[in-house]
């Protein structure tokens, strides 16, 4: 179509146009699945920590109960069926001898040096305990 002054304009957008805002559009879209992707692993991260935090206290908890009496080592095997069934790879580990206990839970890929408590990226928890 002629212009007034005799120019020949297309009004419409023109194939690279789209291509280009495709091209942009899909950058995006990958971004946001990245993040949803992340968002979800740390979603695991933090349920694994809780379930791990907990069985921690259920722990603490039946050894204040357990006191100086047997039956120390039916409690940590019932505890660490317990952890294979909420954690993957769950393991846990009570060291010591009444009335001080250290407590270890590891979940996941191998064991750690697990040195600091509540270390949440080392996949282990460990708490120290005084019957």
């Amino acid at each position: 179509m002629d212009n007034i002054d005799g120019s020949s304009r297309n009004l419409g957008f023109t194939l690279v146009e789209v291509l280009m805002s495709l091209f942009i559009l899909s950058f995006i879209l990958l971004g946001f699945s990245g993040i949803l992707l992340q968002t979800e692993r740390h979603t695991y991260d933090d349920y694994y920590f809780s379930m791990a935090s907990h069985q921690i206290i259920t722990m603490i908890e039946r050894l204040h109960a357990l006191g100086d009496a047997e039956g120390l080592d039916d409690q940590i095997a019932a505890w660490n069926a317990q952890n294979k069934l909420l954690l993957p790879k769950g393991a846990g580990v009570i060291e010591g001898s009444y009335p001080a206990y250290i407590v270890t839970i590891y979940w996941g890929k191998k064991p750690y040096d697990c040195s600091f408590n509540h270390t949440k990226s080392l996949n282990c928890i460990r708490a120290h305990i005084t019957a």
